[in-house]
């Protein structure tokens, strides 16, 4: 997990969100510590995980992990922390 002290709970909406969106984000979300998925570079690449793929996820896990949003009014299990998982291949790679 990531324990850097320096960033703060309360989240800053990325970029390119719409101005509601950023609200929402912002009022409602908390960033709680998430895992650096670089540490899984090399074994995804052993597995044949495009670095493409890898960068991507990475990416996403930079802007987005470790947020964590209240649940959705037709949902009932409870807010959701948003993480990269390990990559794949879109469908029309197989």
């Amino acid at each position: 997990m990531r324990a850097d002290p320096s960033v703060s709970p309360i989240p800053v909406a990325p970029a390119g969100l719409s101005r509601r969106a950023q609200r929402f984000v912002e009022a409602n979300g908390i960033r709680v510590p998430s895992q650096d998925i670089r540490r899984h570079h090399d074994a995804w690449i052993g597995h044949g995980v495009p670095a493409a793929e890898i960068d991507r996820a990475a990416a996403f896990q930079d802007r987005w992990g470790g947020l964590a949003l209240p649940p959705a009014p037709i949902y009932e299990g409870g807010p959701r922390i948003l993480d990269a998982d390990c990559p794949e291949g879109s469908a029309m790679d197989g």
